[in-house]
């Protein structure tokens, strides 16, 4: 029995009366799940009544099961007839009293579940807390406990419940991100790590299958460097299409973002897309605006970008007056655009600078807040919006930095990042891997690069990056917003 439902019985409850009636003005004992906590863990008959039906459970029930002990919840202790009180134990039940250090009772009892309160009660202090520190602690058992929030026990359950299937990668990141999403609201989310390794060893089993032989080849776009080429096919030149692009946002923050979309009633039809491999910009933004297979050669810079998607959109036999490139700015479109492309880098630069996941979580819902607006003024322009990500993220831990010798063939601007390097002589890579046996399960290693599969990196600091193969960097939104 917890210390809860020991201390509401201790106030409520006599061993020597079978009948025990409570009258409760705060309605905290009325709630379902505080009286199933109580029989559950106590074995005691939790009824809310009216005085009739006080009269009936009284004559039958109590008198038919002497051995059972009750506790019935009334509206007023005024209302029990002579005979059930001496056969009773009557009280006053005031919640309020259990949580008496809390300031002025900054929460209305009534709406707290009782895994809240519960945790509330555990954590009350000694002394008096001011409002700052009652706000705070009301905050934090809400948001593990709360109507949004679990118990990371339950969180973990549930995520390693999740029916993984990745020929239906939508339904499946949009399950596990939904636990994300309340770990790292929490600040849990290293406790729900090796549920997510179980699934992402089965994403890699995938990527491996069909991510190089088919999904890149696929006319369908099923990687970003096919988005292009899938506008031209499904929009009409006259038709005014705006493609989003926000730099590193993973699954997970676009449920954060979608959230704040239904509150202008913007409205998407959710897809999702795998990012380039590598997932690094320079080469999934660059597909993404080139059409096409990415170059290594490339220089990554909204310039360069700019006249990537000029060009594409030109030897589709579009005006220059008809093409424009904005680069997070306030979205000022000229009348006579109808290929737009927006892209902002403000949730990758937060993802980078970002000491956990907690705070990646609370700078994604202030961001989201943020942007929305942008979206929706380009809606209201007239736009079909599609949007994607060149890539999302994934918490890794050091594993350590590469030798003088490892980094002698990686010297081409973005060849060497936190989780990938690129080669310039396949020899290399053959040679890092020998080097490194205990590593082949938890590298990708395909032609001229490698990449970490799980949550590592290199380096000497664990960090928030991307770059690798990990469910959570490589399977990004690919939203229709009509």
């Amino acid at each position: 029995m917890d210390e809860l439902v020991s201390e509401i019985l201790a106030k409520t409850v006599v061993k020597t009366k079978q009948v025990n009636i409570v009258e409760n003005p705060d309605g905290f004992l009325r709630r379902q799940d505080v009286q199933e906590a109580i029989k559950l863990q106590s074995g005691v008959e939790v009824e809310a009544v009216s005085g009739l039906e006080l009269r009936i459970t009284f004559e039958t029930d109590c008198k038919d099961n002497p051995d059972k002990t009750w506790l019935f919840i009334v509206n007023s202790l005024d209302e029990i007839l002579p005979d059930i009180r001496l056969e009773s134990h009557l009280s006053v039940f005031y919640t309020k009293n259990l949580f008496l250090t809390y300031y002025n009772q900054g929460f209305d009892l009534s709406t707290l579940n009782y895994k809240t309160a519960l945790q509330l009660f555990r954590n009350r202090s000694i002394s008096n807390q001011d409002k700052t520190e009652t706000h705070q602690a009301v905050s934090s058992a809400r948001e593990q406990f709360g109507e949004n929030g679990n118990d990371i026990s339950i969180i973990k359950e549930n995520l390693a419940g999740v029916v993984v299937d990745w020929h239906k990668p939508k339904e499946t990141i949009e399950s596990i991100s939904e636990y994300v999403i309340k770990a790292a609201k929490q600040g849990k989310y290293e406790e729900i790590e090796q549920e997510l390794l179980v699934h992402n060893q089965s994403f890699q089993q995938d990527i491996d299958n069909r991510y190089f032989s088919q999904m890149q080849t696929a006319t369908m776009p099923k990687v970003v460097h096919r988005i292009l080429p899938y506008i031209v096919r499904k929009y009409g030149p006259e038709q005014k299409v705006a493609l989003v692009v926000v730099d590193g946002m993973a699954y997970w923050q676009y449920m954060l973002l979608r959230d704040e979309m239904k509150k202008v009633n913007l409205v998407a039809d959710d897809d999702v897309i795998y990012s380039w491999l590598p997932s690094i910009t320079k080469l999934s933004r660059q597909a993404i605006f080139r059409g096409d297979r990415p170059l290594l050669d490339y220089k990554q810079s909204p310039t360069n970008e700019q006249k990537l998607w000029f060009d594409f959109w030109q030897t589709h036999n579009f005006m220059q007056w008809n093409i424009q490139y904005l680069y997070d700015e306030e979205p000022k479109i000229e009348p006579s655009t109808t290929r737009l492309a927006y892209v902002t880098v403000k949730i990758d630069e937060a993802m980078h600078h970002a000491a956990n996941m907690k705070q990646l979580y609370r700078n994604t819902v202030d961001w989201a807040e943020s942007f929305v607006p942008c979206l929706k003024s380009i809606h209201d322009a007239g736009f079909t919006i599609l949007m994607t990500a060149d890539h999302g993220s994934v918490p890794s831990h050091a594993w350590g930095t590469l030798s003088s010798k490892e980094k002698a063939y990686l010297y081409i601007d973005g060849s060497r990042g936190k989780r990938h390097s690129i080669y310039t002589q396949v020899f290399a890579v053959e040679q890092f891997c020998n080097d490194h046996l205990d590593l082949q399960n938890d590298l990708l290693v395909h032609n001229d690069f490698i990449c970490w599969r799980n949550n590592q990196c290199f380096g000497t600091e664990d960090c928030i990056t991307h770059g690798g193969s990990n469910m959570l960097e490589v399977v990004v939104p690919f939203v229709t917003i009509k």
